[in-house]
């Protein structure tokens, strides 16, 4: 078939479609997987959520405490800056020496903000793990309850 005009091209997406609708409806027709997957499926499940539980509190204590530290080293930096800015003598000093006095400081302070921004980060992800694990918890209980 051509496909210089627009009405070859209809048919041949249209073809596609039929194409595609027939592998679904084969796919329907298929029989269900064996017993046995569904047990061992079940099984390898169960085991997953249990073993993981110990590792996550481990993982949130770990973010706590690094959300701390960096906590700390931004306090630090901080007053590292002001030290800086009031150990310059006044006298006879140019504009720049108050920046120069003031940049280590100010480089600790970033240095603790990115900290605390990724143990959030961190954090939010192992808070996300633990909700997708009781959420597996719950659902696999449903499914023993239900006929």
């Amino acid at each position: 078939m051509a496909r210089g005009g627009r009405g070859s091209l209809t048919i041949t997406s249209f073809s596609c479609i039929g194409k595609l609708l027939q592998r679904v409806n084969n796919y329907m027709d298929s029989p269900p997987p064996p017993a046995n997957v569904v047990v061992v499926r079940k099984r390898m499940g169960s085991e997953g959520i249990s073993s993981h539980a110990g590792s996550i509190s481990k993982a949130s204590a770990a973010f706590r405490f690094s959300e701390v530290a960096g906590g700390i080293f931004f306090i630090g930096g901080v007053v590292l800056a002001l030290v800086g800015l009031f150990s310059v003598d006044s006298s006879y000093t140019p504009g720049g020496a108050y920046l120069l006095a003031m940049l280590p400081g100010i480089g600790v302070t970033v240095l603790g903000l990115i900290a605390v921004v990724l143990a959030q980060i961190g954090h939010a992800s192992v808070v996300s793990a633990e909700i997708a694990a009781e959420t597996l918890k719950i659902a696999k209980n449903e499914g023993k309850t239900s006929p």
